[in-house]
C-alpha cells in the first residue's frame, strides 16, 4: 500500500512540475531567446542598442532587411523588465510604403503581464479579440485615404507583443504580416478587405480634398479670387451658374464651358499676395452633359495651355490609368513655379494648378492632393 501511495505522489509532482506548479515557469513564445532565433532565422539585422538601430531608421536597404534591438531600459512600461524593439518597412519611388513595428515586453508575472495587456488592449475601438491556446490577442484596423494602420497586442504567460502596421498606397502589410507572425506561431491581423490603390467614384474626389482640406465653402455669389488670396485657408464653390463666377477666369474662356452641367472649385492660399512665394493652388471639377464633351473640354485645356504661355511648357507625364485620361505640364518662368495637372473620366473633367511654389513644396503638395483624390 505505501509503495503505491509513493507511487501516486511520483506522479503528481511530475504532473506538477510539467504544467508549473511548484514553482515552474511556463516560458512565452515571446521569450527573449525565441524572439531572437526568430530575428536570426529571417535574417533580420540585429544592433547592439537601440539608438544604433535608430541611426538608420531612414536607410531603406537596412529596413527592406529589418532590424531589431534590446533596449537599454523598457520604454512602453514602467512595469517590463526588458524590452525589444523591430522594425521593418517597405517603399518605392512614388511614395508608397508599408512598414511594420514590434514591441516585446517582459514582466516579472503573469498578473502583472496580463493587466498591462488588458489595458493596452481597452484602447483599441472596434477591436477583433480571441485567444489561441494560452495566447490572448485584440487588434483593431484605421483606414483612411489610401492609407491604412492597425493595432495588435498578443499576451503569452509573462510576456507582451505590441504590432503595429502602416501602409499607404501599398498592399503589402498583409506580406509583411505573413512573414512575422509564423515566427510565433501566432494569429494573423486579417487585412484582407484593406486596398490602399482601391479607386473611389468620380463624383466622391473633391468631396474627399474639401473634407480632408477642412475647406469652408464660398456662396457663388459672393465669389472672387481677389477677395480670397488676402485670406489664406482653404475654400470651395459649388455652381451651375458660371456667369456668376465668370470674374475668375477669362471671357474667352467661357465657350469652352457651354456643355458643363456643374462645377466644383476648389483654392488654397498658404500665404499674402505680396509674398512672391505665396503657395496657392486651385482644383476645379466640371461635370458635362456627356462624355464626349468631357473629353472636349480636357483636349480644350491642354490645347489652352500649350498656346496661353510664352515660357516654355514641358509635359511631364501623360497616359491612362484605371479609366483615368491625363496629362501634367510644367512651366519654367524665372519669377514662378507653374504646374497644371489635367484629368478627364467619364463625364468630368479636372484642373488642377499649383502656382508661385517652391520647387520641393510644389511636389509634395501636387503628391499629396493627387492621393487624396486618387488620381494618377
Amino acid at each position: 500500500m505505501r509503495r503505491k501511495i509513493i507511487s501516486v505522489l511520483s506522479s503528481v509532482v511530475c504532473i506538477a512540475l510539467l504544467t508549473g506548479c511548484f514553482g515552474g515557469k511556463r516560458e512565452s513564445r515571446f521569450s527573449a531567446d525565441r524572439f531572437v532565433a526568430a530575428m536570426e532565422e529571417s535574417d533580420t539585422e540585429r544592433y547592439d542598442s537601440y539608438p544604433e538601430m535608430e541611426e538608420q531608421l531612414d536607410n531603406e536597404r537596412a529596413l527592406l532587411a529589418g532590424m531589431y534591438a534590446k533596449l537599454d531600459e523598457p520604454s512602453s512600461s514602467d512595469t517590463a523588465l526588458e524590452e525589444y524593439a523591430f522594425v521593418r518597412k517597405l517603399t518605392d519611388d512614388e511614395g508608397a510604403y508599408a512598414e511594420l513595428d514590434a514591441n516585446l515586453l517582459k514582466f516579472e508575472t503573469e498578473v502583472i503581464a496580463s493587466v498591462f495587456y488588458e489595458d493596452r488592449a481597452g484602447e483599441l475601438e472596434g477591436a477583433v479579440s480571441g485567444e489561441v491556446d494560452a495566447l490572448v490577442y485584440s487588434y483593431a484596423i484605421e483606414t483612411g485615404s489610401r492609407t491604412a494602420e492597425f493595432t495588435a497586442v498578443y499576451c503569452d504567460y509573462d510576456h507582451v507583443l505590441i504590432l503595429s502596421g502602416s501602409e499607404f498606397k501599398d498592399n503589402r502589410l498583409t506580406e509583411l504580416l505573413d512573414e512575422f507572425c509564423p515566427l510565433f506561431d501566432m494569429p494573423v491581423p486579417d487585412l484582407s478587405d484593406v486596398d490602399c490603390n482601391a479607386q473611389i467614384p468620380s463624383e466622391q474626389r473633391m468631396p474627399q480634398l474639401i473634407e480632408e482640406m477642412g475647406a469652408e465653402q464660398i456662396d457663388a455669389e459672393e465669389f472672387s479670387i481677389n477677395w480670397t488670396l488676402d485670406e489664406p485657408g482653404c475654400f470651395y464653390v459649388q455652381t451651375d451658374d458660371f456667369v456668376s463666377i465668370s470674374g475668375v477666369m477669362d471671357k474667352s474662356r467661357l465657350a469652352m464651358y457651354d456643355n458643363v452641367t456643374h462645377t466644383d472649385i476648389f483654392f488654397s492660399i498658404d500665404s499674402v499676395p505680396e509674398d512672391l512665394q505665396a503657395s496657392r493652388y486651385v482644383v476645379v471639377r466640371v461635370t458635362c452633359d456627356s462624355e464626349d464633351s468631357a473629353h472636349a473640354f480636357y483636349d480644350g485645356i491642354r490645347d489652352d495651355i500649350a498656346a496661353g504661355t510664352s515660357h516654355p511648357t514641358t509635359i511631364i507625364g501623360s497616359g491612362e490609368e484605371q479609366g483615368i485620361t491625363y496629362t501634367k505640364y510644367k512651366i519654367t518662368d524665372p519669377y514662378m513655379s507653374a504646374s497644371y495637372y489635367l484629368y478627364y473620366e467619364g463625364d468630368a473633367a479636372y484642373i488642377l494648378s499649383f502656382l508661385n511654389m517652391d520647387e520641393e513644396v510644389a511636389a509634395d503638395t501636387i503628391r499629396n492632393v493627387c492621393d487624396i483624390m486618387c488620381l494618377p
